[in-house]
């Protein structure tokens, strides 16, 4: 398995493997008119590949449904940092020989979130059920699903609202229920867990969206039923292996409304990550009201006893907030 950051050091290496296809282009110089550039990239970075293409292949890599590319050719030395490729064969690959998110594509990551990407990969190489690792290989294969997940804001102005800040909220939910799961659940909701906090604000890749063709922000319906309408295509097969972890899995996304309000939910795994979400919400709250203090005044006492006061959202400013010295 090739990763395209290793590469970046051996001018004249041999490169065959398969990868993310993220642009193709025709090459600038007439002269060359059947050159093309083409940019693949995976979890580690991308590299651009000089290949030779017929008009039929050209548009065969164009095609929207063309994902994953099959290259082989060599690294060729450059004076600047970005690897390139003398492509002398490459091919449409149906499907991914490795799992989907090490073929996740860097470029789609921005600066702010590259931190949490790494862990999101190292996250999903630590599952161990076999049901969650297939759910998780099937829905990250979706650039559909996969680009906005990695850069878009977890809200526009409350918490983690910068690009990126929903792949660093996820990723903070998930690590954390990784942690206390092994305290609280039985092994077999472990992954269930991990992936029900990463996956809990899926939502956000909708209501959040800014306008594309055919893809605008979605207003005036819950969450929870664009959280199951989303992972509605890449949960049958967990429906048909793990029929409980299908039904645990939406009853984390999308619980009852008697379970959201004041009661506990019937599955502690539910509980659990409403409760992550918060902590991760509320830490980052805590880090926006008292950034610039000295240390001794990071401490907060709101009512109820709660972590955090919600930002009232006319004044900015919670009105029982107390710091203590």
């Amino acid at each position: 398995m090739i990763a395209i950051a290793s590469l970046a050091t051996q001018s004249g290496a041999r490169v065959s493997g398969l990868f993310r296809l993220v642009s193709v282009k025709r090459a600038p110089n007439p002269e060359r008119g059947d050159r093309a550039r083409v940019t693949i990239a995976d979890a580690t970075g991308f590299a651009l590949c000089d290949v030779s293409l017929s008009d039929e292949g050209f548009l065969c890599l164009t095609d929207i449904r063309t994902r994953f590319v099959r290259i082989e050719g060599h690294v060729v030395s450059t004076p600047s940092d970005v690897v390139q490729i003398d492509t002398h064969h490459i091919e449409k690959a149906a499907r991914p020989d490795r799992p989907s998110w090490h073929l996740l594509s860097r470029t789609w990551v921005p600066a702010e979130g590259v931190a949490a990407f790494d862990r999101l990969v190292a996250l999903l190489d630590r599952l161990t059920d076999p049901h969650v690792r297939a759910l998780a290989h099937r829905l990250f294969l979706s650039r559909r699903i996969a680009e906005p997940f990695l850069c878009m804001p977890a809200s526009r102005s409350h918490h983690h609202a910068g690009i990126g800040g929903l792949l660093i909220h996820s990723v903070e939910c998930a690590e954390m229920a990784e942690s206390l799961a092994r305290y609280v659940l039985p092994t077999h909701e472990h992954d269930l867990a991990v992936m029900g906090a990463l996956l809990h604000d899926l939502a956000k890749i909708r209501i959040m969206k800014s306008g594309q063709v055919g893809q605008h922000a979605i207003y005036g319906v819950t969450q929870e039923a664009l959280n199951l309408e989303l992972l509605a295509p890449f949960m049958r097969r967990l429906d048909r292996d793990w029929p409980e972890g299908g039904a645990g899995l939406r009853e984390i996304l999308a619980p009852a409304p008697t379970y959201r309000s004041n009661s506990s939910s019937p599955l502690l795994v539910t509980d659990l990550v409403r409760y992550i979400d918060r902590l991760s919400s509320g830490a980052e709250i805590r880090a926006q009201r008292f950034r610039g203090a000295p240390a001794w005044r990071h401490c907060v006492r709101t009512e109820q006893g709660a972590l955090v006061k919600r930002i009232l959202p006319a004044a900015g400013i919670a009105k029982s907030v107390e710091v203590s010295p």
